[in-house]
């Protein structure tokens, strides 16, 4: 039966320190990411508020004439949100290079270095496919939070999903602002306590969340496309 408890803050933050140190122990890894796994499967309404808020605002703050921003998607209900490329027929996401989520979607910014992306160190974090539920959570999240939220707490791999995406929203920002990017931290620490308040039945600031990611922006001069 899923908690009324809200999310650990510990158990969520120790796996974003795993998330941001490759070198932490496997054993420590895969105790945080169990724990954090154990967490949100606890509270899937919660945490598919936390997964939606913060892949949609790490998202909304690239630069507008990044592509990964406008991805066209399909949600497993029939939602469709268009952007600069054809809808899916199906559950999923649409780039530049078709079907979106897998390691080439990311070569436009980190040109491979090696044949086998699990060899190389710019790409590896893509070096598994997205799932098209987890492509979709990805390009809808800026949209309609509210909606993929659905979509996330009545999935039967929540985790998986969630967690795969919210990887791959970090890696966009790392590729522009390096791995220490302040407003994941401060993202996860907002998201826990909104997604908290949400799934109360409270309502969050819309003017504080906008203060937020304006200081998160990344501006649009700054997506410079190495490999098409």
């Amino acid at each position: 039966m899923p908690s009324t408890m809200p999310l650990s803050h510990d158990s969520l933050n120790a796996w974003l320190a795993v998330l941001r140190e490759p070198l932490t122990p496997p054993q420590v890894a895969m105790q945080a990411w169990s724990e954090a796994r154990t967490e949100c499967e606890s509270n899937p309404r919660q945490a598919a508020l936390f997964f939606a808020g913060v892949i949609g605002d790490l998202v909304s703050t690239l630069p507008d004439a990044d592509p990964w921003r406008h991805l066209s998607a399909r949600l497993p209900s029939g939602a469709t949100w268009h952007g600069w490329f054809d809808l899916p027929a199906t559950s999923g996401a649409t780039g530049h290079r078709g079907a979106f989520g897998t390691w080439r979607d990311g070569i436009d910014l980190a040109p491979p270095t090696r044949q086998d992306p699990r060899q190389d160190p710019a790409l590896i974090a893509l070096s598994m496919d997205l799932t098209p539920l987890a492509a979709a959570v990805l390009a809808a999240s800026v949209h309609d939070r509210d909606a993929v939220a659905v979509e996330l707490a009545a999935a039967p791999d929540l985790w998986d999903t969630g967690s795969s995406a919210l990887r791959w929203a970090m890696w966009r920002r790392a590729v522009y602002v390096g791995p220490e990017d302040d407003l994941v931290d401060i993202a996860f620490l907002v998201w826990l306590g909104w997604s908290a308040r949400i799934a109360s039945g409270g309502t969050i600031s819309e003017i504080d969340r906008a203060a937020m990611l304006g200081d998160g922006a990344i501006s649009n001069d700054r997506y410079v496309p190495i490999v098409g």
